[in-house]
C-alpha cells in the first residue's frame, strides 16, 4: 500500500473539486487537463535530487517511493511508502509551492495552490 501524490500547474483548477477530477484524469493517463510547464521539470530535477525516483535510486530498498513516479510535460504522480507519508507528504508539498506548483493529497482530499 501506498500514499499517492499530485503535483502539476494550471491557472484555473482553483477548488479541491478541480483538483480532484484532475488527478483521476492524470491517473487514467490523460494529460490534457495540465499544461507543458517548466515548472514541472525544475519541480521533477530537485525532487530527484533529494529523494531520487525509485527506478534511478542506487539504493532503492531505502527510497521512500513505492513505485517510479508517472511524469508528463506538466504533471507527476508519485506513490511513497506510508512509513515516511507524514514527511513526504510535507516535502512535496513545500517543494511544488516553491515552484508555483499545485500539491494534491488523494488521500485526504486537499490541495494546495
Amino acid at each position: 500500500m501506498s500514499c499517492d501524490f499530485g503535483v502539476w500547474e494550471h491557472p484555473k483548477i482553483t477548488t479541491v473539486t478541480d483538483a480532484r477530477a484532475t488527478y483521476l484524469e492524470l491517473c487514467a493517463g490523460n494529460n490534457s487537463k495540465v499544461l507543458p510547464s517548466k515548472k514541472v521539470a525544475a519541480f521533477m530535477q530537485d525532487l530527484d535530487a533529494a529523494f531520487p525516483d525509485i527506478n534511478i535510486d542506487p539504493n532503492p530498498d531505502s527510497s521512500p517511493w513505492s513505485c517510479g513516479h508517472t511524469v508528463s510535460i506538466g504533471s507527476v504522480v508519485m506513490s511513497c511508502r506510508w512509513s515516511v507519508a507524514d514527511n513526504m507528504e510535507d516535502f512535496v508539498r513545500r517543494l511544488a509551492s516553491k515552484h508555483g506548483l499545485i500539491f494534491y493529497n488523494p488521500q485526504l482530499d486537499t490541495v494546495n495552490f
